[in-house]
């Protein structure tokens, strides 16, 4: 079996992240945290991966990123987000 595209597999990162966000509201965490804990993954992705399908649900406004003290930045659920949305699909 062939290896997925890095843009599919960016893109099911972005939808395994989308779909996270709806189930945990209040989530908010690093690019290594969310690699970790926010993806069920026997082995996290790598973190170019995870970073350029966050950038993706950022530039899509269900993302916000905000700035750490230490240069890192924190990914949370944009306030913009309707309660009604439906969760995506898999």
């Amino acid at each position: 079996m062939c290896p997925a595209p890095p843009n599919a597999e960016v893109e099911g990162i972005a939808r395994d992240l989308e779909r996270y966000v709806f189930l945990h509201p209040t989530a908010a965490d690093t690019v290594g945290g969310i690699a970790r804990w926010w993806l069920d993954c026997a082995e996290p992705p790598a973190l170019s991966l995870v970073e350029a399908a966050l950038d993706s649900l950022v530039q899509r406004g269900l993302l916000v990123r905000n700035p750490l003290p230490d240069g890192k930045h924190i990914y949370t659920r944009s306030s913009n987000q309707t309660g009604e949305a439906q969760c995506p699909k898999p």
